[in-house]
């Protein structure tokens, strides 16, 4: 979550089936919106979703023990976070929670700042 203005980036969760659901909104690296899903969705095909210029910024695999892999930018084109699907690199303005039964930040644990790892279900960042 983008941390001053709590727009939602990217949110992993599962249904009540125990099935990933996604939900995303991606940025480029110049700030213009690149791809919206319409809410929590599955991709049991996989999904991949490249910036105008090729860079990945999400790469969701159909196996279902594979990683997925992110690089999410905030409005403004600051990089928040990326992960190769191993480790994930946070910068100062994501804010990270994990949403409960209740639903977004219910229980959440949030972690922020520079260059640490960590795994989060949702992430949003500040412009």
């Amino acid at each position: 979550m983008d941390g001053p203005t709590g727009e939602v980036h990217l949110r992993v969760g599962l249904d009540e089936d125990g099935c990933p659901t996604i939900r995303f909104r991606l940025y480029d690296s110049s700030g213009r919106l690149a791809a919206e899903s319409g809410g929590l969705e599955s991709f049991p095909s996989g999904l991949t979703i490249h910036s105008g210029d090729g860079e990945l910024l999400l790469d969701i695999p159909a196996e279902p023990d594979s990683h997925i892999q992110y690089r999410l930018y905030n409005r403004n084109g600051v990089l928040l976070t990326c992960s190769d699907g191993v480790s994930t690199k946070i910068r100062a303005l994501l804010r990270m929670e994990a949403g409960g039964p209740k639903g977004p930040g219910a229980g959440a644990r949030r972690a922020t700042g520079p260059a640490s790892k960590t795994e989060g279900l949702s992430t949003a960042s500040s412009s």
